[in-house]
């Protein structure tokens, strides 16, 4: 029964992620941009942590903290779309 389950939990996956598999990567931007928005409380957490770590020194930003969560949301958002890419099409990541 655990394997049926299971078949039927990959398949309802990959049917309900295949037309994201159609997805340009530079869409994946989007989708991280739109996932900041919705994820407000991660987002304001990291940049807290970012505005911390640069007061002590301890790192070096190139940018402000927000633009640099901003651009961590746009890489999360293409990661996601070329993973699912790569499950449902057997897809070359270029």
């Amino acid at each position: 029964m655990k394997r049926f389950w299971w078949g039927l939990q990959a398949a309802v996956f990959l049917i309900c992620s295949l037309p994201l598999s159609f997805l340009p990567v530079k869409a994946g931007e989007l989708f991280g941009l739109i996932l900041c928005r919705l994820w407000k409380s991660r987002s304001e957490i990291a940049t807290d942590n970012l505005k911390r770590s640069a007061a002590l020194h301890v790192l070096s930003l190139p940018h402000s903290p927000e633009e640099v969560i901003r651009e961590h949301f746009k890489n999360l958002g293409r990661f996601f779309i070329e993973i699912i890419r790569y499950i449902t099409a057997g897809e070359e990541i270029s």
